[in-house]
């Protein structure tokens, strides 16, 4: 898939930033202003290349992609020496394993860590102040969300003079910025490294299995929505521009979720009105954070996939004529995904009972006959391909967990 030809670098970095301000409201922009404190500071650090500041930028934007539910801010400047889920532990699993850089997913899993228990780890110095250096940026951010004024000298003393003196003279230094400019800034900085396809990609992923993961029931979902609709693509014959634009729009299709808590997502029982409201929420997010950052063609598809031709669907209650082939093979991949894996409120079913359902939605005016047609007709084919993706999703998902553990 070529990305390049379908999201810029800049709405690329948008996109990124967005969803993580949508993790936690409370804490919107917060990521921007690490990443961007850490650009700023290591700046003045001639130890560091050009290259390495800027993968450690990136690295910096996804210093919190571990938390799994909102947690009150008091929280995180205490850090996680008392509590009983590590996000910076978990998200640095996540950088180890999806990022472009996974180098940096050192400074990610000790960035909560004090300078008393950094000091005694076995990692090289540079590693060590990177993680010193984000420890401080991060916990004099927070006290600014929190509208307290941070001690320097005490949030310092610990630290080597060297380290003390650099963080007090970029404080000192430091200049006011509002979000925008911040996001400018860091824009000019990193666009003058290339970054490959496959990278950019990357960091797509990051996000989606970050949400994708935060339940055992999802964390296929996404990677067999993405290759179903890729097969039925295929099928239709569709050229190379409609199927890299369903490709994306399928693997976009719930970034919303990234906002759904953790607790709806893993729930055992069916949603009550309240829960489910929240759930259904996730099509309208996945709009905000892609609407003007991607192609109209593909933004449609990535939030019409729960929309239905009788125009019973949502969020907008679209009907057949408005629904476009792209748009109706991404709805009826969704339902095959969802329907062929575990969920907390059900076991996945068999080849013969997916086909069954959805030849039922198909008779009932729901889903689009011809697709439903088309997976019938390679069914098979079809079912064995997303099994074997799904079990290497398994694996991923189960490595993240025991190594967690």
């Amino acid at each position: 898939m070529n990305i390049k030809n379908n999201i810029t670098f800049k709405n690329l970095l948008q996109i990124i930033i967005t969803s993580l301000d949508y993790m936690d409201e409370s804490l919107a922009g917060h990521s921007t202003r690490i990443a961007y404190n850490m650009m700023s500071f290591l700046k003045n650090d001639s130890r560091f290349t050009y290259e390495e500041i800027c993968k450690i930028t990136w690295s910096s934007l996804f210093h919190d992609i571990g938390i799994l539910e909102k947690r009150p801010i008091a929280d995180l400047i205490a850090g996680e020496e008392n509590s009983a889920f590590s996000h910076s532990e978990y998200g640095s699993l996540f950088m180890k394993y999806f990022s472009p850089f996974p180098e940096y997913h050192v400074m990610i899993k000790y960035h909560h860590t004090p300078y008393h228990k950094l000091a005694l780890l076995d990692l090289d110095e540079k590693t060590k102040d990177l993680c010193a250096f984000i420890y401080i940026i991060d916990k004099l951010d927070l006290y600014q969300v929190c509208n307290k004024e941070p001690n320097i000298e005490q949030l310092t003393q610990p630290y080597t003079p060297e380290i003390t003196d650099a963080i007090k003279h970029y404080v000192s230094i430091k200049q006011e910025r509002s979000q925008e400019e911040m996001q400018a800034e860091l824009l000019s900085y990193l666009e003058n490294m290339e970054l490959t396809e496959e990278q950019q990609v990357a960091f797509l992923n990051i996000l989606i299995n970050s949400f994708d993961f935060r339940s055992r029931y999802t964390a296929i979902h996404c990677a067999t929505v993405t290759a179903i609709s890729d097969c039925l693509a295929k099928i239709y014959h569709l050229d190379e521009e409609t199927s890299q634009k369903i490709h994306l729009g399928a693997m976009l299709h719930d970034m919303g979720k990234i906002a759904i808590p953790h607790r709806i997502l893993e729930s055992p029982d069916k949603l009550n009105d309240e829960d489910w409201e929240i759930m259904e929420s996730h099509a309208l997010l996945t709009e905000k954070i892609l609407k003007d950052r991607v192609d109209d063609t593909v933004l449609k598809i990535a939030i019409r996939h729960h929309e239905r031709l009788d125009g019973t669907g949502y969020p907008y209650q679209i009907s057949e004529k408005d629904l476009t082939l792209p748009e109706r093979i991404v709805a009826v991949a969704d339902i095959i995904s969802a329907l062929s894996q575990d969920r907390s409120y059900k076991k996945a079913f068999s080849l013969d009972k997916i086909c069954e359902i959805i030849t039922e939605m198909s008779e009932n005016g729901k889903i689009c006959p011809s697709v439903c047609a088309s997976f019938l007709s390679y069914k098979n084919e079809i079912y064995d391909y997303i099994m074997e993706i799904a079990e290497n999703r398994k694996k991923q998902y189960e490595q993240i967990t025991n190594d967690y553990k």
